[in-house]
Parts: structure tokens; sequence; C-alpha cells
């Protein structure tokens, strides 16, 4: 019986964050719907904050995306800073002071990407801020859209929506992401439509007095400055309408190191703003436990599930047919993802298992780094990248 119930536990660890999440979120999005005062005509002065290490070969895309914005130029404040790059990031960045005359770059000392993002937000003079590193690519509109829901004062924050680019050779890490992305883009909408949405991977903007010092290393820059825009008391909105691609090549192999640094940031993150787990908190409480904190668990209750299946007594062995049954479908799925990137081929039947698979086995192993505490956010450049982006 104990065996049963552990294997409830797990299964209900897995299945919520994935089906009965969404399902609750689905019927709370209508019954306790806002409504954000979006303005158009809202062009305020804001500042763009990008922190680059050895980013040679994306910087300047990056920067002509913003240069061709339809946003205001003299309303554009750009804030770049290297994070000791031995590149010719600064380089390229300083050739672009002429198309925005507003742009500064600073040559930091190596210090990790929290320490030069602190450094950039004691320069912003901008009641907005947002963020941006080399890989993304704004749309024209992507400003505009973003900074019209600012004109709500209960607008602390807004989120854009992320496109993937796969690079050629992308293989089953792109397109076990795309679908990734479009489960965490219903989420992302249906949290806003309530109130706000607390995960981000992506372009977005904060209110500057919404902003924290980031307070250590550790912990995920970009994750740390949506919660603390959502503990603000304000909203964190979902923009679905202002786009921005990420244009990096989607390999599994960098996807699994990716998860590993996520998720050990995330973990620091997570103990960082405790508060969050609190659920006086409300809203903003329920989403990041449900959203973001409940993903944490998931490989571990993935490895629960092959621990104690075999377990399951005599007795019930329709329970242990179903629960074999169901994960070992699973597993032959991502067993079959895996044989399809290494033939070049792609499936979105077998890429998102493929996908699944590898990214909580960098939560797991990123979940042992943060116990070990060798987390941090001093990036190193993993560079496989050799061919041009295609649409």
């Amino acid at each position: 019986m104990a065996v049963l119930i552990l294997l409830v536990i797990f299964a209900f660890g897995l299945v919520y964050p994935i089906v009965i999440y969404p399902a609750l979120l689905a019927i709370f999005s209508r019954a306790f719907s806002r409504k954000v005062k979006a303005d158009s005509d809202f062009c305020p002065d804001i500042n763009i904050i990008i922190a680059a290490y050895n980013e040679e070969k994306y910087i300047a895309r990056a920067l002509e995306s913003i240069v061709n914005s339809d946003y205001p130029p003299e309303k554009i404040h750009v804030l770049l800073g290297s994070d000791g790059s031995n590149d010719g990031t600064v380089r390229v960045a300083e050739s672009f002071k002429t198309a925005l005359h507003s742009l500064e770059v600073f040559d930091f000392a190596r210090m990790g990407k929290n320490n030069v993002i602190n450094e950039l937000e004691t320069k912003a003079t901008c009641e907005f801020v947002f963020f941006m590193d080399a890989d993304f690519r704004l749309h024209a509109d992507t400003l505009r859209q973003s900074a019209k829901y600012f004109a709500d004062q209960q607008v602390t924050g807004v989120m854009s929506r992320l496109r993937i680019v796969v690079l050629e050779n992308g293989g089953e890490g792109a397109q076990g992401e795309g679908a990734y992305q479009q489960f965490e883009r219903l989420l992302k909408m249906k949290e806003s439509a309530i109130w706000t949405t607390v995960n981000n991977f992506g372009f977005y903007g904060v209110r500057r007095a919404c902003l924290r010092p980031i307070p250590n290393a550790n912990v995920c820059d970009d994750m740390y400055n949506v919660l603390s825009a959502s503990l603000a008391g304000g909203r964190m909105v979902f923009a679905n309408e202002s786009e921005v691609d990420e244009v990096r090549e989607k390999s599994v192999g960098e996807e699994l190191h990716r998860r590993i640094r996520l998720a050990a940031g995330g973990l620091s993150t997570s103990f960082a703003v405790g508060e969050l787990f609190n659920p006086c908190r409300g809203w903003v409480s329920w989403f990041f436990l449900s959203h973001k904190f409940s993903r944490y668990l998931f490989p571990l209750c993935m490895l629960g599930m092959i621990i104690l299946t075999p377990l399951i007594p005599n007795t019930y062995s329709d329970c242990f047919v179903l629960l074999a049954s169901v994960q070992g479908a699973f597993y032959l799925l991502a067993l079959l993802g895996w044989l399809f990137e290494k033939f070049g081929l792609h499936s979105k039947l077998f890429s998102f298992p493929y996908f699944f698979l590898v990214i909580n086995a960098g939560v797991f192993l990123g979940i042992m780094r943060f116990l070990s505490g060798k987390q941090n956010s001093v990036w190193e450049r993993i560079d496989t990248r050799k061919a041009a982006p295609r649409r």
C-alpha cells in the first residue's frame, strides 16, 4: 500500500503541472480575467540593457534590430556591458554609436552577467528598462507593442513572445523546444489574463522602480527581475503581439547544458525570493509554485516512478501494466527521437518526448549543481553554430 501511495504522489507531481494546472488556468482566466488599459500612443523614454560575453558574431544583428525599430529613436537609450569579452564584441558595438546616438558601451572586467546587469541598472535613467540578449532580434514593432502596456499604472512589467528561429542542422532540439514554447506561451497568456505571469525566457521590460539589485552570482537574472516586478504588487503582462526572435542553434547537447544552468539558477532564485512560497501572496504565489517550482520536482517524480513501478504487489497487476506501459511508451518515443536526431531526421511525434527527457535530465543535474553550490553567472560561450538561420 505504501508503494501505491508513493506512486500516486509521484504521478500527481507529473500530471498536475502539465494537465491539471493548465485546465485550472483555462477556467480561472475566464472567471477572473482582468483587462489591461493599453495605449498604443504611449511611447515613453526607455533604456535597453544588454549584457554580453564574446558575442562578436551576434551583437551586430541585435543592435541592428533596435536601429530598425519603429519606436521613436530619440526615446531609446541603450546600455551595453561587455563581461570581459576577449573577442570583437566591444569594437562591433561601438561601431553602432552613429546609428544609435544614445548607445553607451562599457567594457567591464570579468565579473559575471549578474554583476554586469547590476552595474548597468545603476546607469539607467528612464522609468522603463528593457532587457535583451545578443541572440535576440526585435521586430519593427516589438518595442511599441510592449511599451503600450505601461500606460496602465498597475503594470510593473511586460514580457514578449519568443519565437525560435532555427539554424541549419538544429536537430531535434529545435523541434522539441518549439513545441515546449507553444505550451509555455499558452500558460503565460492565461496567467497574464488573470493577473501576472512569472515565467520568462526572452525579452522583457520592467519599471525601474521595481528592480532590485540581483543579490548574488547564483540566481537567474531574468527570473529574478520578473519575480521582483510581480512582488512589487503589480502585473507582469505577457504581450503576445510583441514578438522577438531567438536565433541560436538548438542542439540537444547545448540545451542540456543550458537546462543545467537554468535549473541551478532557478532554484537559487526561488529561495532568494522566498516570500513567493507564502500562499498569502495570492495569484503570484500559486503561479510560481505551479508553473515554476513544480518543474524542479519533475525529474524526481520520473525517477520515483521508475524505481517504484516494479515494486507494485502482484495483487495490483493491472496498475503495474498501466504504469509500465505508459512509461515504456514515453521512453520508447524519446529513444526514437534520439535516433532520428542521429540520422538527421525530424519528427514532432518523437522530438517532444526526447526534448522533454533531455531538459528533465538537465533539471536533475541542475539540482545537483545547486546542492553542491557550484552555480554562478560567469558564462562561457559554447559556439557550435556555423550555418545561417532559416525561418
